[in-house]
């Protein structure tokens, strides 16, 4: 780990023995004189060391913004930490990948780690020039936690070691293996908590739940070697993401010794002294770090400290990326590799290919619907607002392919004169227009049926889902098929479930297709026609009834109680992990010890057989039970898998480990934070000076604008006078008037923050009433104390006796996740001494 405090303490006293750039020695880099940071043969602090002594405050501040630089003098160019695409590198970069929730349920973590190999790929590949940045804000690690929020096509599903296993991989693919060298910067986010409405609410949770549910996938980044983490717009127990110390200091820097950059959401910071104090080295906008740091650190030589840190972590980071090494020395700036000729090629779209039909999961298949025999089909109806469209949910890039909608898939494969299209919903996926003549004519005389419904426009960032039922006149589209009695199939094209249980039993066959992006219809079009047997398994709990996850305003509601298959949701529509085949399978002897010792990995052997008529593939899974733990646990939980392939008739030994993480307790607190009442009414401090006997909340200025309140005459001399004043507080002044806020909870706001609309510029002094959290007195005094005695309440992982029953093919008994499966069991006894599992 790179630790820079030492750096900040001598460079503090260097710079502010001088102001802010006096002490900088202008340095031009020329052909005789090469700085010590453009040395591959120093260490990286070294190097880092040498840039803080060399960059003024103004420089360092602004290169930590989202646009970088360029420094000329020092011939360091401009870098954009916020690739301006929106693609965030988080299901591919050019060619489009799965969305990551589909590559979740391949349960195959080479897809995960292909898609970020490709990803990396291209955007190193139109990249080289450094300039245009290298740092993809992806993957997405957040839970899915309630089937009504917006983003969850971007991440992993609802299990967190399912979640971890996949976020590892990506992270991997993405930055490439070198030891000294990133391909790419992955960001994992958002830290630590962000799966609520909107922009994330208030998460108010128990350490336990944040441990063990929101936390293990952010960890995984962590052990894949992620460079980089991007705080959240959430708070957590009423601390803003980007601002809360306990998060970014204690845990990511303190416990889990993370060395790399943190970058805040875009507008997330709300107080910058709150931020970067906290440790948010980075500022994803324009508007707080590089225009506010250098006055601040006027008014307070104690924050120089704090930007020496983020500006060297950030540097750090671009070091690592090789912008400053002759380039036949990183190993991902060889053109030979890197090039656009990567880019949509035919090595990667075929990857693209590969990992779209293993995303699909057959969830019904009544009397053996599918496939539907292509070679008899007259005339097949493809119908839906999804049967004709590319389904992108945003955050992913566009798709090339010219067969890539159902429609054209299944028109290529059947020809054209055989389907029968007929969208049926005229505005898309609200179907609030319904063209009911349209889906007769294709209905009439059809064989059998399609129905693609899609979440796109239902479903993105700030646009959760508003209702769990089915939009407009879909129910009309499905009963139109219902009622012709022919076989038909629902392809659901979106990542969060409708509700259709009231008529599930009248649909033959469902197929969960989630966004499988470049390849979609291809795909989808295998499935249904059976050129591809299907193998994908849910990674999310489907319930009957928004009662099952806790009712409509359950998103806002961060708890664990009662949410996803982990915490007794009771008889789902379609339960966590499963899955159907067009074969089917069979668990015999199954082999596990009936003892363990605490910190063993312990290995479960199974033989699965394939017992269909189609080779296939099977997707094993074991469960973990507790039985009378010593701490609270899940009720039950997926400790290992594994996607293998068995040919008809054959039979194979699958071994599955489950690592001692996946049954250790934590010791945590379950008390769940009151949020606090509403703040009573602010009340202007006591003041002597007359004229500062002011309406709190009101900006004075020479202009006479109020920010929007009654005009007052100007306040500049009151305002000089209140700071000179001992008994005044919370005061600011600048060349454009004076800014007064009232202290919230006794504790004035920072300099930065009681200005306003005002930046940059010289303040009144101020008297605070009490440190406030997470500045940089509390700070800097934290930096000096041991971790563990500062840390002494954070949760901690135990490898423990404990006595564990391991299911194989299912959750419980009498619960198959596949096709004929049985589920096999084991009880396991784990004895030994108690061991703090990071000694494991």
């Amino acid at each position: 780990m790179i630790h820079f405090w030492p750096t900040v303490q001598i460079c503090a006293t260097i710079l502010f023995n001088a102001g802010s750039s006096a002490a900088i020695q202008p340095l031009q880099v020329t052909k005789n004189s090469t700085p010590p940071f453009r040395n591959p043969n120093l260490t990286i602090a070294a190097r880092v060391e040498n840039l803080i002594s060399l960059l003024s405050v103004e420089e360092k501040a602004q290169l930590i913004g989202k646009a970088s630089g360029p420094i000329p003098r020092l011939g360091i160019e401009s870098y954009s930490w916020r690739q301006g695409t929106f693609q965030q590198c988080n299901s591919g970069y050019r060619t489009a990948m799965p969305q990551n929730l589909g590559i979740a349920a391949s349960f195959n973590v080479s897809n995960a780690f292909i898609s970020g190999l490709v990803t990396g790929i291209e955007f190193r590949s139109e990249h080289m020039d450094y300039s245009k940045g290298l740092t993809c804000y992806g993957p997405m690690t957040n839970i899915f936690r309630n089937v009504m929020w917006g983003r969850n096509h971007e991440g992993y599903g609802e299990d967190p070691f399912l979640a971890g296993e996949m976020v590892y991989q990506m992270v991997q693919g993405l930055q490439g293996n070198d030891s000294k060298y990133f391909r790419v910067h992955a960001m994992c986010k958002h830290f630590s908590t962000f799966d609520g409405p909107g922009n994330g609410g208030d998460a108010w949770i128990s350490d336990r739940d944040w441990f063990t549910t929101y936390l293990p996938p952010m960890k995984r980044c962590l052990d894949a070697g992620v460079s980089s983490y991007m705080c959240s717009y959430a708070k957590l127990n009423g601390v803003y993401g980007c601002q809360n110390p306990r998060v970014l200091n204690d845990l990511l820097r303190d416990v889990w010794n993370f060395d790399g950059f943190v970058m805040s959401d875009m507008g997330a910071i709300h107080d910058t002294v709150a931020a970067i104090t906290a440790g948010c080295d980075l500022d994803d906008t324009a508007n707080n770090y590089q225009p506010q740091l250098p006055g601040l650190i006027k008014q307070n030589s104690t924050l120089l400290g704090y930007l020496n840190t983020a500006f060297g972590r950030a540097m750090a980071a671009r070091l690592r990326l090789g912008e400053f090494d002759p380039p036949d020395m990183v190993p991902y700036a060889n053109p030979a590799v890197y090039n656009t000729s990567r880019i949509y090629s035919k090595e990667f779209l075929q990857h693209s290919h590969d990992a779209a039909v293993q995303t699909l999961v057959l969830l019904q298949n009544t009397h053996n619907t599918l496939p539907f025999a292509a070679a008899t089909l007259r005339k097949l109806a493809v119908l839906g607002p999804g049967a004709d469209n590319h389904g992108d949910p945003g955050y992913g890039p566009k798709v090339t392919g010219q067969s890539n909608t159902t429609r054209a898939s299944l028109e290529a494969l059947l020809g054209a004169s055989r389907v029968a299209y007929a969208a049926g919903c005229d505005d898309g996926a609200l179907c609030t227009n319904y063209n009911e003549s349209a889906v007769s004519d294709a209905l009439s005389g059809a064989d059998a049926a399609v129905v693609v419904l899609t979440g796109q426009g239902l479903e993105a960032e700030n646009h959760d889902r508003k209702t769990f039922e089915l939009y407009g006149n879909t129910s009309a589209l499905l009963a139109s098929c219902i009622h012709r009695d022919i076989p038909f199939a629902l392809v659901v094209a979106a990542a969060d479930p409708f509700n259709i249980t009231g008529i599930v039993d009248s649909i033959p066959a469902i197929i969960q297709a989630f966004y499988p992006q470049e390849y979609a219809g291809d795909a989808i079009a295998a499935v249904l026609l059976g050129d591809y047997n299907p193998a994908g398994r849910l990674p999310y709990t489907w319930p009957r009834s928004l009662d099952q996850v806790g009712g409509e305003d359950a998103i806002g509601n961060y708890t664990m109680k009662g949410k996803t298959y982990r915490y007794s949701q009771p008889d789902p529509l379609f339960p966590f992990g499963f899955g159907l085949s067009y074969t089917t399978f069979e668990y015999a002897s199954l082999i596990a010890p009936s003892t363990a010792s605490t910190c063993d990995a312990i290995q479960v052997n199974v033989t699965v057989k394939n017992t269909g008529p189609r080779d296939g593939t099977e997707v094993v899974q074991l469960y973990v039970q507790f039985h009378n733990p010593t701490m609270p646990t899940p009720d039950v939980q997926l400790g290992a898998f594994q996607r293998v392939f068995v040919a008809s008739g054959s039979s194979t030994v699958v071994t599955l480990t489950l690592r001692p993480k996946e049954y250790a307790l934590l010791n945590a607190s379950d008390i769940v934070p009151a949020p606090p009442p509403p703040p009573s009414p602010p009340t202007p401090p006591p003041c002597n000076s007359t004229c500062c006997k002011a309406v709190p909340g009101v900006l004075f200025t020479n202009t006479g604008h109020q920010h929007g309140l009654q005009p007052r005459a100007t306040a500049t001399d009151c305002c000089v006078a209140c700071a000179e004043d001992s008994t005044c507080v919370g005061f600011s002044f600048s060349d454009k008037g004076c800014w007064f806020k009232t202290s919230v909870n006794g504790t004035i706001p920072s300099p930065e923050h009681t200005s306003g609309i005002i930046v940059g510029r010289q303040h009144c002094s101020i008297k605070r009433t009490a440190p406030r959290d997470g500045g940089a007195d509390e700070a800097l005094h934290r930096a000096r104390r041991a971790p563990r005695e500062f840390l002494a309440d954070m949760p901690v992982w135990l490898s423990a006796p404990v006595s564990l029953t391991v299911y194989v093919g299912g959750q419980q008994p009498n619960q198959s996740v596949g096709t004929g499966s049985t589920v096999l069991s084991q009880s396991i006894s784990v004895t030994g001494a108690t061991k703090l599992l990071e000694q494991c």
